[in-house]
């Protein structure tokens, strides 16, 4: 086939590093059949989250097929080793580093207690919880906000005795809007900034409205699904007895924000978003 014979051919000017490098290794017919069936029986075990027959999930999966290249020689150790975005990864992990403090401090069960208290009514509960987990995602990484933020949501439907459906969407959907506001909302933001080498505020300024406006309509549309469940009346929170949320640890949460705001500022200011 055209594409197959093309992809084969050694090109006149292997350097360029890890893509000429890539290009020039040479490969066999089979080796593309194998990698092409292999690349999509990973996607197929993406899709339904694990591997049938077999003990293993997305991560394992991603694993066996990242070995199967290696093995099938459609890609050398060494260029396995340099394909990996070490400053996407130290970013990453950097970010889920100062998550878990916060986490700990204890601020997250004393946002809780005030959204219990304070929001009693479905339709101001579902645009609290939109413009928290977008704007909490633009921050952090948005994979991160979720795992911090469904525990908290049901807890406070539960409270509230309100269907959590809409909340957890508003959870999932604005998690995503919100994090394309700035590079370090999501790994694909950060691997993007990373190698196209834009600046923070160029980012923020070129995608936070559109960011905002998508958290506006997202807001609108699940009011629109979910008309009848958000016209309620004000509730009441249950009598029932809710465990107490952990202390609040002052000075992990000071040291957390301190510590969060010298990175942003440092971002602001034009530091690059790699090593």
């Amino acid at each position: 086939m055209a594409w197959r014979s093309a992809f084969m051919q050694k090109p006149s000017r292997p350097e360029g590093g890890l893509l000429g490098a890539a290009n020039a290794w040479q490969v066999e017919p089979w080796q593309l059949d194998v990698g092409w069936l292999a690349f999509g029986l990973h996607y197929q075990a993406l899709a339904i989250c694990y591997v049938p027959w077999f003990r293993l999930d997305r991560t394992g999966a991603a694993f066996v097929v990242a070995v199967t290249m290696i093995a099938c020689g459609l890609l050398t150790p060494e260029q396995a080793f340099q394909a990996q975005d070490y400053e996407t990864l130290v970013l990453l992990f950097s970010m889920m580093i100062v998550v878990s403090f916060l986490m700990n401090s204890g601020i997250i069960g004393r946002l809780q207690q005030r959204l219990v208290a304070t929001v009693t009514a479905p339709r101001p509960f579902l645009w609290s919880v939109i413009g928290l987990s977008g704007l909490m995602s633009a921050l952090f990484v948005n994979d991160i906000v979720c795992l911090m933020l469904t525990p908290m949501v049901l807890t406070c439907c539960r409270r509230l005795r309100l269907h959590p459906v809409p909340y957890l969407l508003a959870v999932a959907m604005a998690s995503n809007l919100g994090s394309a506001m700035t590079p370090v909302g999501n790994p694909q933001n950060i691997f993007l900034a990373s190698l196209s080498k834009v600046s923070f505020a160029h980012f923020v300024l070129a995608l936070a409205p559109v960011s905002l406006m998508g958290l506006l309509v997202l807001g609108l549309v699940l009011e629109g699904m979910y008309r009848g469940q958000l016209q309620a009346a004000e509730v009441a929170p249950t009598s029932e007895t809710e465990s107490e949320p952990s202390p609040l640890v002052a000075y992990v949460l000071v040291r957390t924000l301190a510590v969060l705001a010298v990175i942003l500022y440092g971002f602001w200011s034009g530091w690059h978003l790699g090593t």
